[in-house]
């Protein structure tokens, strides 16, 4: 992980951390400005809220392809149906992983293990969608 983000800011491109922002805080990565925005937990309470100028904003910097690499779970975009959690789930998708599947790919890297959990790396889209 350290390496693929340090290559993309050594080269003077930004890197969004939607989640895992843990590794800048206690410096496992360095050099990394942290974008305050697009934090996991603070699109989830846009996405809830309905924000639209917040939502916006993170769907033109998407496709502004604003960010060389993103840290992110692998999302699901699924949209579910009278299971628990469904409206957030299907909100969640609708305004976040839809646009970032739009304009981000994961990267060929595939995922990177941390401890417990998954990370994916995502990068600008060759051909976004229209």
């Amino acid at each position: 992980l350290g390496k693929a983000v340090q290559n993309t800011v050594d080269a003077g491109k930004p890197v969004l951390f939607i989640s895992e922002r843990q590794l800048l805080t206690f410096h496992n990565i360095q050099g990394v400005p942290l974008e305050p925005d697009y934090e996991r937990v603070d699109l989830m309470e846009m996405v809830m809220s309905h924000y639209r100028s917040y939502l916006d904003r993170f769907q033109a910097d998407l496709k502004s392809q604003s960010y060389a690499l993103i840290i992110a779970p692998k999302y699901g975009d699924l949209i579910q149906e009278n299971v628990v959690w469904s409206e957030e789930n299907n909100l969640w998708v609708k305004d976040v992983v839809l646009p970032l599947n739009c304009y981000y790919v994961m990267s060929n890297d595939g995922t990177a293990l941390y401890k417990h959990g998954t990370m994916a790396f995502y990068k600008p889209r060759t051909d976004p969608c229209k």
